[in-house]
């Protein structure tokens, strides 16, 4: 006894004179090993340089995988090479000159991605010869974590880096209309902007998890990250389920009831359906088997679909075959906040404000505005902003239309209107408009 207090005192004189706690001492994560992690992680950019998250490359058994959160993606068009759309790049100062390079990622195409463990995995070119990080195995223990990834403050060529500990290695989270079934890791991990798609270490930089997302509760957060290694080895252990809805109906929950048992939701799905690939389509892993597939949708009648499930392959379910709508393309710098699709019933209410000579112009401005705002598609909350280069896809009746994008200009501190464009919609087309320019 009198030997464990020895050690203790000399613990923490030792600690003092290094200027804090013997428990920074121990749970700092070494420069040398920071300078082993940076080479692996990447950031993920529009393609006017805006940050849109990170991402990371992984050796898992043998094989390396690009890795980053699905919302960092989502809303590009995942069929086509990313790397088209938005960029994959890494700086580094080098030399005596200091001086600063560039290397970008080519060829960056999904391969896999699960909307409920928001999750994206992708392979790039010449992807075997760069360096990757390592697994630990270690993700459903309370251990000490620090979430790294790109983030508005230059810290470390760029990186941001945040320290915490995993509070619940096995969470079940809510947020929103959404539940996972699927458990996350919740951790005191402060996440930034931008740091999402990036990884999160323990202390020896080996890979715990992927930085999802926050949730606020009474003055508290609490920090989220999807369990990699699960997700990895879910990609042969489970199969997958793809819906997609290509009709002018609405789906708006989603249950998957194993076949044969009593019906009993065992995932509720998003509200509303990612908009991904030019059609609204969610994307979930499940294990092997025969499910029943329930579809809310806004019409009366409930559509109940019937799917196997074979681990390691996809299975599809298609609801409506009405593919006539409109994709909106963001094809410049600036996000556009708000999309407001004039129907010829509110077209003739637009021209009725304009056109009533009592109006003021003050007056007819602030009608003209609420009409847009009730009819708006895009802009309901601050994340449904459309990035450079992101695609909108909004199924619509057969008629006329005409289209308003709203962006905000910073240099005279208010919303911008570009001229209306004139759009028609006819069945079997899908008419791609691009606004931004």
């Amino acid at each position: 006894m009198k030997k464990l207090s020895s050690l203790v005192v000399c613990l923490l004189l030792l600690s003092c004179a290094n200027g804090g706690m013997v428990t920074s001492y121990w749970n700092r994560l070494p420069q040398e090993i920071l300078d082993d992690i940076a080479p692996s992680i990447w950031g993920v950019f529009d393609k006017c340089g805006g940050t849109l998250g990170t991402a990371f490359i992984v050796n898992h058994e043998g094989e390396k995988h690009l890795i980053t959160s699905l919302h960092v993606v989502r809303g590009f068009r995942l069929d086509e090479p990313l790397d088209e759309q938005l960029s994959f790049e890494r700086s580094e100062v080098r030399g005596a000159m200091e001086e600063q390079t560039t290397t970008s990622l080519k060829a960056v195409n999904v391969v896999h991605t699960d909307d409920i463990l928001d999750i994206a995995i992708m392979t790039a070119e010449g992807i075997e010869d760069l360096p990757a990080l390592k697994i630990s195995r270690f993700g459903d223990q309370r251990i000490r974590v620090f979430a790294i990834g790109l983030a508005q403050a230059v810290d470390y060529f760029g990186m941001s880096i945040t320290e915490g500990i995993i509070s619940n290695p096995d969470k079940e989270v809510v947020v929103g209309s959404r539940a996972f079934r699927q458990t996350h890791i919740e951790h005191t991990a402060f996440l930034v902007g931008g740091q999402s798609g990036g990884p999160m270490v323990d202390m020896r930089g080996r890979v715990v998890g992927v930085n999802s997302f926050a949730k606020g509760q009474r003055g508290l957060h609490l920090f989220y990250s999807t369990p990699l290694l699960r997700a990895l080895e879910g990609i042969d252990a489970q199969g997958q389920i793809e819906i997609r809805n290509n009709g002018v109906s609405r789906i708006k929950e989603i249950y998957v009831t194993p076949f044969g048992e009593k019906p009993a939701e065992i995932d509720k799905l998003p509200h509303e359906i990612g908009r991904v690939n030019g059609h609204c389509a969610v994307r979930f892993q499940i294990p092997q088997g025969k499910y029943l597939i329930q579809l809310v949708t806004e019409e009366r009648a409930h559509t109940i679909e019937e799917v196997e499930v074979v681990a390691g392959e996809l299975s599809t379910i298609d609801y409506q075959y009405k593919d006539y709508g409109i994709r909106i393309v963001n094809n410049g710098c600036k996000r556009i906040l708000m999309l407001s699709l004039l129907s010829p019933m509110a077209r003739d209410l637009l021209a009725m404000i304009v056109n009533n000579p009592n109006y003021s112009d003050e007056q007819k401005e602030e009608q003209v505005l609420k009409l847009m705002m009730s009819q708006n598609i895009l802009g309901k909350s601050g994340n449904d902003s459309l990035a450079p280069g992101q695609t909108w896809v909004e199924w619509v009746l057969d008629t006329s239309y005409e289209i308003y994008s709203f962006t905000w200009d910073p240099k005279i501190g208010e919303f911008r209107m570009p001229d209306a464009r004139q759009v028609k919609v006819e069945k079997g087309k899908v008419v791609s408009i691009y606004l931004n320019d």
